[in-house]
């Protein structure tokens, strides 16, 4: 059996907003790390079965894109319930769809049936946003990642941090972590230390 974390063979994954830009760089970094199935969604129908099947051809791993406004709660639920019919399971959340309110945020966190969930978000207020989830959430183990260079996510840092995001949140216990640059911290003791543009411990680092 492969300790490799970073390894995704044979899991089932649902990633929103997965028909562009970061999300489908994400569903594609899946397939390349052995994902067996994965769902996308999005509002753009020809665009999200064009690009469920690029990552397809490209990889061998059955993609699945959904018609979905996850502004409506029947189209999120439909989401999963899509991917539990196909699949048989989910095993990993990702939610790249742009959804920018903490408590919406949390809500969908609470709302999902996953208990390990990768959440990807700018790096500026990545750690009040783990405040919020980690001040209301129970029950679940939640890993906060992103670039540094925002808008170059597919080539700069962004991959690195997804892959290790990835590892945190299967190996770590439920709690709220941001995973930067190899590092992770609890949601209550990290900050942006914005002038050296890195993530710095106020108090203990997970190791």
């Amino acid at each position: 059996m492969s300790t490799d974390h970073s390894r995704l063979d044979g899991k089932i994954a649902i990633v929103t907003g997965g028909t562009q830009g970061l999300g489908a760089t994400i569903a594609r970094l899946f397939a390349d790390r052995g994902a067996k199935g994965i769902v996308i969604c999005g509002r753009n129908e020809a665009k999200g079965k064009a690009k469920a099947e690029e990552i397809s051809a490209a990889t061998g791993t059955e993609v699945v894109y959904v018609k979905a406004d996850l502004g409506k709660v029947e189209d999120a639920r439909n989401v999963v319930h899509v991917c539990d019919e196909t699949f048989g399971r989910v095993d990993a959340l990702v939610n790249a769809a742009a959804i920018t309110d903490r408590g919406t945020i949390l809500e969908r966190c609470r709302a999902v049936g996953e208990t390990r969930i990768v959440i990807t978000h700018g790096t500026d207020t990545m750690a009040e946003t783990a405040g919020v989830l980690g001040r209301g959430l129970r029950g679940k183990t939640v890993v906060l990642t992103g670039a540094m260079i925002p808008y170059t996510f597919g080539s700069s840092d962004g991959l690195f941090n997804l892959g290790t995001a990835m590892a945190f949140v299967q190996t770590l216990g439920e709690g709220v972590y941001v995973a930067m640059n190899g590092r992770c911290f609890p949601w209550d003791s990290v900050r942006k230390d914005k002038g050296r543009g890195i993530f710095e411990s106020m108090s203990a680092e997970v190791k």
